[in-house]
Order: structure tokens, then sequence, then C-alpha cells
């Protein structure tokens, strides 16, 4: 609240002002809030300052000291922060806002071409028989789109329930590697100076 940032323009314009000084932390070097960042001030055209961490944990932690000016992190560990008044959220990166904090945009609304999710996925093994493959995929299927886990579970930690099933599995995995890969790629040199 003391930074007087109110939204994720404000932020950038900010970071532009004072290029290298406005500082963010990350879960780790090279992990997806470090990719993540360096990918949206690349494409916003903006010098920010590295500090890696390890989890998020320790960077909500930095972030109530003051030690860092902004974080990416999941709504649920931010969330006890974010109501209590000590955190600010400027913007949410997913497609569509949070249903546990509503009143804040996502970056897309904020008219910045930057979207990403954080997901959990079950994987077995490639060689499991396929009658075990089937039995695994429709309990699993009817565990994490059933009410018990998505209203006990995940809302109640701040995350939202978007279920992707299994025969979609697959396309996905191969989409986010490739998005991923690609950024990857693009921000290599910035994730070494940053490092």
């Amino acid at each position: 609240p003391k930074a007087g940032i109110s939204n994720v323009r404000e932020l950038l314009s900010k970071a532009r002002a004072k290029p290298g000084t406005v500082s963010y932390g990350s879960l780790g070097v090279a992990s997806s809030a470090h990719v993540a960042m360096e990918t949206l001030a690349q494409q916003e055209g903006v010098e920010l300052l590295h500090v890696p961490y390890q989890g998020t944990g320790p960077g909500v932690t930095a972030l109530l000291g003051g030690e860092i000016d902004m974080l990416f992190a999941s709504v649920g560990p931010s969330l006890p922060h974010v109501r209590g008044g000590r955190l600010v959220p400027v913007g949410i990166t997913s497609r569509k806002r949070s249903s546990v904090v509503p009143d804040v945009p996502t970056f897309i609304e904020s008219g910045l071409n930057f979207e990403v999710e954080g997901w959990f996925g079950i994987m077995v093994h490639r060689n499991t028989p396929a009658s075990a493959l089937q039995v695994l995929r429709r309990e699993f299927w009817n565990f994490v789109s059933s009410k018990e886990f998505t209203e006990g579970v995940v809302l109640k930690n701040g995350y939202e329930p978007t279920t992707i099933s299994p025969d979609q599995a697959e396309k996905f995995l191969v989409e986010n590697r490739l998005k991923w890969a690609s950024w990857v790629k693009r921000v290599e040199p910035r994730l070494r100076k940053s490092s």
C-alpha cells in the first residue's frame, strides 16, 4: 500500500521511469515466475531487478518487508495479506478474473497481451496398462470435478477450479510446453543476466 500503485499499468510506468531499480521476487532462478516476469518485462520494454527466493513463502515475506517491489504469486498464499490490507493485488495473470478477488482485473483487461496460469496434473508411467489407465482417468476425473474437491480444496485455498478432461490433457501439455519453451528462448539472455 505504501507504493501507491493500484494497477499493473501504474507499476509498469514506475518501472519505465526508473529502469533497473524496480525489483521483483521470483520463486528461484529460471522458475516459472522468473521466466514469466522477464517475458512481461521484455514485452513491455522495462528493465527490472530480479531477486530470487526459495519459494513463495520467502517471496511474500520479502514483499511484506519491503525488500522487493513486486512478486508474481498465487492468490492462495497472498490472500490473507491482501484481505489484511498489507498487499495490493494489481492484476490477475489468468484469462479470467479470480472469483476470490473479483475486483482485481486481469492483465488482458488492463490492455496487456499476457496470460499465465499455473496448474497441477496427475501423471503415470507411459507403460501403465490401458485397463488401469482407464480406471485411473475415470476416478481422478470424478474426484477433481467433484463439488467436495472444487469447493473444499480448490476455492478454499484461493485457487480457481479449471479441469481439463483426460482426452484434452495431451493437447494442453503440448501447447503449454511450446509456449514456455518459446518464452525461455526469447528471454534467455535476460534470465542469465538476472540470475
